[in-house]
């Protein structure tokens, strides 16, 4: 069964690591060739990290009826 990833990039420092887009792999394994097919070479990137999307922790989401 696939697995997303979420993939968090910078091109340089100080830059944040930015959400670039996700992934769906079948292996762990397959996640940095699939990153790099989608998300340009190695070469463009200073850094580049994928967070199984089933590890994420939902902090807060927004609340129904409530207006900003």
């Amino acid at each position: 069964m696939p697995r997303t990833y979420d993939i968090f990039a910078r091109k340089e420092h100080p830059e944040p690591l930015m959400y670039i887009g996700s992934v769906e792999v079948e292996q762990a394994e397959q996640v940095a060739q699939a990153s790099l097919e989608q998300f340009g070479p190695e070469s463009e990137w200073l850094e580049m990290i994928a967070v199984p999307r089933q590890a994420a922790v939902l902090v807060f989401s927004e609340k129904e009826g409530v207006k900003a």
